[in-house]
């Protein structure tokens, strides 16, 4: 295997048929070869003032019918004079084009894209799905994540640790620095609702924790490292679970990922 310097951090590329198959298996994302893969990333919403040619964005305002309770949008238009705010889905996190980029390498396949927004029970049925982003924000997302160990706290500041064993935190804190500092994302693998179905989510608040999640499933000795521990001696990957990471920034770059805890869960 050989690895190369991206910024700061190692990253693996030895994409042999051998680390893939490994990779694959471990994640139990695309044993279903009859069945399509989607990669779903998130739009942020954002809002076009007419009045002022500006673009503006309130971070807890995701939904549109929230606008009119945000006190952020409602001071920018008095300040600015601008009486009318259209709605703006058209801007990813630079976090989940890394993410899309590395899920795509790794798998080898075709690959599909779509919105998080526009993701329905038909795809989730239909087929494979690797989901980025916030998961409170797609309502088929937060009713997969029901009863899970792991969750995220209301504006993201945190991951909640459910049940906590000896020695864990209830709460994982995220630094209140952008792009730098020490965060922490979730992976959830679970099986679909159809038979022979997959998926994973790789969830976080921070947008440029995208990249460090998709870093954490794609190079393989990263996820050798995960998977060490999620697979019990009777080398049978179980069909559900939850890992978290934690990845340390630098001008927004993962210098530093490492595994700290996971659950074995039962599937939905």
């Amino acid at each position: 295997m050989t690895e190369e310097k991206r910024g700061r951090i190692l990253v693996a590329t030895d994409f042999s048929p051998a680390s893939q198959e490994a990779v694959r298996t471990a994640l139990r994302m695309a044993r279903s070869a009859d069945a399509p893969l989607l990669i779903a990333f998130e739009t942020r919403l954002f809002f076009f003032a007419p009045a002022t040619g500006l673009v503006v964005r309130d971070y807890l305002t995701n939904q549109p019918a929230d606008a009119a309770r945000s006190k952020v949008l409602q001071a920018f238009q008095e300040r600015m004079a601008a009486p009318e705010l259209q709605e703006r889905f058209d801007y990813a996190d630079y976090g989940a084009v890394h993410a899309a980029f590395l899920l795509g390498r790794l798998l080898g396949r075709e690959v599909g894209l779509k919105h998080s927004n526009s993701l329905g029970w038909e795809d989730i049925w239909n087929s494979n799905i690797i989901f980025l982003g916030k998961p409170n924000l797609n309502p088929s997302i937060r009713y997969s994540l029901e009863g899970k160990d792991f969750v995220e706290t209301e504006h993201g500041a945190a991951i909640r640790n459910l049940h906590p064993l000896p020695g864990e935190p209830e709460l994982y804190r995220m630094a209140a620095t952008h792009g730098a500092g020490e965060k922490y994302g979730l992976i959830t693998v679970l099986p679909g609702p159809q038979p022979g179905r997959r998926m994973m989510i790789l969830s976080s608040s921070a947008a440029e924790l995208m990249w460090a999640l998709a870093e954490a499933v794609t190079s393989p000795a990263r996820v050798q490292e995960i998977m060490s521990r999620v697979i019990p001696p009777s080398g049978e990957a179980p069909p559900a679970f939850q890992v978290v990471i934690a990845a340390t920034f630098e001008s927004n770059v993962p210098v530093r990922i490492r595994y700290v805890t996971h659950r074995v869960s039962k599937a939905p």
